[in-house]
């Protein structure tokens, strides 16, 4: 009989199926190992490290103002009316005599031979 890992088999995981079922795990793995190996990590590293972030911060910082930037002049070029409400004046609706609706469904059904 396969034997899991103590600490693998103390985790219980479930998937998002319904009902939930426990998900088995592969023992097929490689353990850490014990000791981390030394990195050699030089004064020069994080120098070019702290102004690899500074670029980075600025491009950053220089792309969001001029998005910024961007907006605000597409915002002040928006017209700032009430709806309904144009440069000519307010909209109203036009009233239609039956007669002219009439007329109207008339002329777009004269082709259909209805009668």
């Amino acid at each position: 009989m396969n034997h899991g890992h103590p600490l693998l088999s103390q985790i219980p995981l479930t998937s998002t199926l319904f009902p939930p079922r426990p998900v088995r795990l592969s023992y097929n793995y490689t353990p850490l190992p014990a000791t981390i190996p030394q990195t050699q990590v030089t004064e020069d590293n994080l120098k070019a490290w702290v102004k690899e972030c500074d670029h980075l911060k600025s491009c950053l910082y220089e792309y969001g103002s001029r998005e910024t930037a961007e907006y605000k002049k597409w915002e002040e070029s928006m017209l700032k009316l009430a709806p309904g409400y144009m440069d000519h004046g307010l909209l109203t609706p036009h009233k239609r005599t039956p007669s002219t609706a009439t007329e109207t469904m008339d002329q777009q059904f004269q082709g259909l031979n209805m009668k």
